[in-house]
């Protein structure tokens, strides 16, 4: 009688089971679908064998599983991408996720909180610098520390407040000497507005307008020293100064062995004015010289994207569209990778 009653509550046992995970399939589908890789493959686990759903269930919790673990690789790759770039928040964000979905990785663990130590060492040498650049009203040294700082953590509200104090405060600052020198250069007075452009290019080295006027003087110097008339500063237009400006940028970019921003500049020249000769001119000439880069580059690229390194694939892939636009099929990469990569900052923003 015992031995019948046991093993009517053992079948009961089963079949409450086996109902209660009736629909557990279609749950697990539904987080899957929400990014929650997690979830679904632990209710895609909880159906046992013998239930309607469990073939099924385990062929999805194969691919489940596959795609947990290249989602893990993607944060690692992550991590090890903003670290390199010195934007050390933004590393411990990828491993602590990393972590959150896999606490097992002591090695991970030791990492973070190596980085997580580093990462307010290096905050606290950064705003003591910049109180002190500030004291002393050395703008120039006070942008190089605010630079470094939101580079460091683009996540703390205070710390970008005083970030976004300073540009604003050394904004101020290039705009009173943008327009200093624009009026002395206006009044012929070149000397008077070199030191004013001067001035702002120590404040923001790449300021465009900046450069273009220090272009134009020295053109107009060097052709009083060939004993030519140089056109009136009225006869130079805004657009004529920015292009200009874009152009030197490029030209400062390609000296420096920085081609690909050489490239944007010129690029944002001609945007400005199509007929800038010397920018479609340099573009043409460096595009034909990186030509041969272009294998290399998709190549690594392809690599860089199969180890689920996707910010370095875009870099690779994007200096190849820098080189040749109508490059169809690296575009194509890059549309996949850029959504690859923003679904991963959906499900990091999701689940942190």
């Amino acid at each position: 009688m015992k031995s019948h009653l046991t093993r009517t509550l053992t079948a009961l046992v089963c079949a409450v089971a086996l109902l209660a995970c009736t629909g557990s399939l279609q749950r697990g589908e539904n987080l899957y679908r929400q990014g929650d890789l997690a979830g679904a493959r632990e209710v895609w686990r909880t159906i046992p064998p013998g239930h309607a759903e469990y073939r099924e269930a385990r062929g999805r919790l194969e691919v489940a599983d596959e795609e947990f673990d290249r989602a893990l690789l993607r944060y690692e790759k992550q991590a090890q991408f903003f670290e390199t770039e010195h934007r050390l928040a933004e590393a411990v964000l990828y491993y602590r996720l990393l972590l959150k979905l896999d606490p097992s990785r002591d090695a991970v663990l030791e990492r973070t909180q190596l980085l997580v130590r580093e990462l307010a060492a290096q905050e606290a040498r950064e705003k003591a610098g910049l109180e002190a650049a500030l004291r002393a009203e050395n703008l120039e040294l006070a942008s190089r520390h605010a630079t470094a700082l939101a580079r460091l953590n683009p996540f703390d509200p205070a710390l970008q407040i005083d970030v976004r104090q300073v540009r604003a405060g050394i904004g101020q600052q290039v705009q009173m000497h943008l327009e200093r020198g624009k009026t002395a250069y206006a009044s012929g007075q070149r000397e008077a507005a070199r030191r004013e452009f001067l001035i702002v290019l120590a404040l923001d080295p790449r300021n465009e307008t900046a450069l273009g006027y220090l272009s134009y003087i020295h053109r107009f110097e060097d052709l009083e020293a060939n004993e030519r008339v140089p056109p009136p500063p009225s006869a130079i237009s805004r657009t004529d100064i920015l292009a200009e400006g874009h152009y030197r940028s490029g030209r400062e970019a390609e000296a420096a062995g920085e081609p690909f921003w050489a490239i944007a500049e010129y690029e944002a020249a001609l945007s400005v004015d199509s007929k800038h000769r010397a920018s479609r001119r340099d573009l043409t000439a460096l595009r034909s010289r990186l030509q041969p880069q272009i294998p290399e580059l998709y190549d690594l690229g392809k690599r860089y994207f199969q180890e689920e390194d996707l910010h370095n694939a875009l870099r690779a892939w994007r200096r190849v569209l820098l080189i040749d636009p109508a490059n169809e099929r690296t575009r194509e990469h890059v549309d996949r990778a850029e959504r690859m990569l923003s679904r991963l900052e959906e499900i990091q923003t999701s689940g942190s």
